[in-house]
């Protein structure tokens, strides 16, 4: 896709928006005008539902008939066949295109149309373990989701390749995988810095790479990342892939070395474009690592996100550097205080960006770092940027709730308005926990509880503690926590949705929590909140389905991003310190 852009508001200049299939669906666009190759029928349909929408004047459509290539496979009969089908000069209309394809024949419409890929059989037992988002990682019983998506044909099976710098940092690493996920985690690749072929076309890539003359020998050793849907990072050779590609056939995200190459200068995937030589201190080297550039932050006035390297040498000062093949702005210079700041690792000097991770690189014999990636993002501009009492943050998810609850003309005696609204007033009680507000940076412990804050502590400091699971401790313990007024609904669907909701509204409790302290409850009351939230979680499941409980959950979800709009804090900030 194109880069983001205002120019057309501005000066109302022609716009030109380049797409992939993406295009076809997924967002309201009206073009003028539309220039396509290609396709199947049905995929031709939908593109043209993009073009004229308003049906003001007459829009142009312009197929480019590609050379049929000499191997057909079932997707390309199918684009041969809607090309003949759809003439020069014909009107596409919608009314005259309804009546075309009434005109057809079931076999021309069944030549013309994308082929139907070979399906996987959809079980309840599949569905349960996919709705347990809280369980990160492989989970036997729980395969990656890919082939359900788009079905078993490895024609139809895609993978999207990214070039990224930080490979070349971990060469001599052998076990780079927590660190590689921990940095696409806090850094992730976005769509401007990727390339989606067909997965068979990136196999005869591989395969392609032995027979070039000049070049180094050991191209196909060279040591690649794979991203899969759920987040795992699995480290393999280029040879590795080739000999068993199945993990490209998931969904996945095969992650190459900035240097290595292999896009032509139209952007195309093309072996001929590797490079004969690989030197990453060689600055005419090309880089293909396009992660920081500008334009695609959420607002336009905010800099680019960035990445350096940083190092030191016998205890002494740490200095930055750039990464292998790239720059760092001229202006960037380390803070004095780097490394002994109350935040442990203070924000680059006057660079407008604030610290998303710090991974380590290297190590010295004591076990110090002494190299480290530095991943930093544009810091928030908050209208607010003072702190927020918790009553004020409440009054205001209450009265979104309400109002959310009343555009569904849901009754006073509904049991979901009823679970609404109560998991509205009490679903950050936990907030009011001593290792919350000490998070928060609340200066005076012992007066109001702070439930937003303009400038939240070190994350470590929560030692795993959920302010979620805190509420449901604080509501079902009122003795043990001082929760005064607070009587859970008495009829049990109410409840039991109720308590569900407060679990659930930052995405935890599916179906489970991991293990923190809780103060002051005990083992036993800590232990039996659990085992109802996961089992909870089963019953609601059951009585309401999939996707209509991931519906209701996002009920109070929307109502705490309603009021929380002018808050761009995010309240725990995983794997902060980076991996190792």
């Amino acid at each position: 896709m194109v880069r983001r852009t205002q120019t057309w508001k501005k000066h109302r200049q022609p716009v030109f928006l380049v797409s992939t299939s993406a295009g076809e669906v997924g967002f309201d666009l009206n073009a003028d005008h539309l220039v396509g190759d290609a396709a199947p029928l049905d995929s031709w349909i939908q593109r043209l539902g993009r073009v004229n929408r308003r049906g003001k004047g007459d829009a142009i459509v312009i197929l480019i008939k590609d050379k049929a290539p000499a191997e057909k496979t079932d997707f390309d009969k199918a684009c041969i066949a809607a090309s003949i089908l759809l003439t020069d000069g014909m009107n596409l209309s919608p009314q005259r295109l309804a009546t075309f394809k009434r005109s057809l024949t079931s076999k021309q419409v069944d030549e013309a149309s994308a082929p139907k890929p070979t399906t996987v059989d959809l079980t309840d037992i599949l569905l349960d373990a996919w709705s347990m988002t809280s369980v990160v990682g492989r989970m036997p019983g729980r395969p990656d989701v890919g082939p359900w998506l788009r079905g078993t044909d490895k024609e139809q099976a895609q993978t999207t390749i990214a070039w990224r710098a930080e490979l070349e940092l971990f060469h001599n690493d052998p076990t780079p995988e927590n660190a590689l996920r921990a940095i696409f985690i806090k850094h992730p690749i976005r769509p401007h810095e990727s390339l989606t072929v067909n997965t068979g076309y990136l196999l005869d890539f591989f395969k392609w790479i032995p027979k070039l003359r000049d070049r180094p020998s050991d191209l196909m050793s060279t040591r690649v990342a794979v991203r899969l849907p759920h987040g795992q990072i699995v480290c393999r050779t280029l040879q590795q892939l080739a000999d068993t590609p199945r993990v490209l056939y998931a969904e996945s995200t095969l992650i190459l070395p900035a240097t290595f190459g292999g896009l032509d200068n139209s952007g195309m995937l093309d072996a001929e474009s590797i490079p004969k030589t690989r030197k990453h201190d060689d600055p005419a080297m090309r880089s293909l690592d396009v992660a920081d550039h500008d334009g695609y932050e959420h607002t336009d006035e905010a800099r680019s996100r960035l990445r350096i390297l940083i190092e030191r040498s016998n205890d002494g000062p740490w200095t930055p550097k750039p990464l292998p093949g790239l720059s760092i702005p001229s202006e960037i210079d380390l803070d004095a205080n780097y490394e002994s700041s109350p935040a442990l690792f203070n924000d680059l000097k006057d660079a407008d960006l604030r610290r998303r991770l710090v991974q380590p690189i290297r190590w010295d014999e004591d076990g110090n770092s002494v190299e480290s990636l530095v991943i930093l993002a544009p810091a928030p501009k908050r209208k607010d940027k003072e702190d927020q009492l918790l009553t004020e943050h409440v009054d205001a998810v209450e009265t979104a709730a309400r109002g959310i609850a009343d555009a569904l003309r849901l009754a006073e005696i509904d049991p979901i308005r009823i679970a609404l609204l109560f998991a509205a007033k009490w679903h950050d009680e936990g907030k009011k926990a001593r290792v919350w507000q000490v998070f928060a940076n609340n200066k005076t412990l012992d007066g109001s509880p702070l439930g937003k804050m303009a400038q939240s502590g070190d994350p470590k400091s929560l030692r795993g503690y959920r302010h979620e699971f805190g509420s449901l401790l604080r509501i079902q313990h009122p003795e043990r926590s001082g929760t005064t007024g607070c009587e859970p609904p008495i009829d049990a669907g109410a409840r039991e949705l109720t308590f569900h909701l407060i679990a659930t509204h930052h995405g935890a409790g599916r179906p489970h929590f991991s293990d923190a302290v809780y103060d002051p409850f005990t083992d036993a009351q800590r232990d039996a909140v659990h085992s109802d939230c996961i089992r909870r979680f089963a019953r609601l499941q059951r009585k309401y389905g999939w996707w209509h409980l991931a519906w209701l959950e996002n009920l109070l979800r929307c109502a705490d991003q309603r009021a929380s709009a002018d808050e761009e804090v995010t309240e725990i900030d995983e794997l902060e310190g980076g991996e190792r």
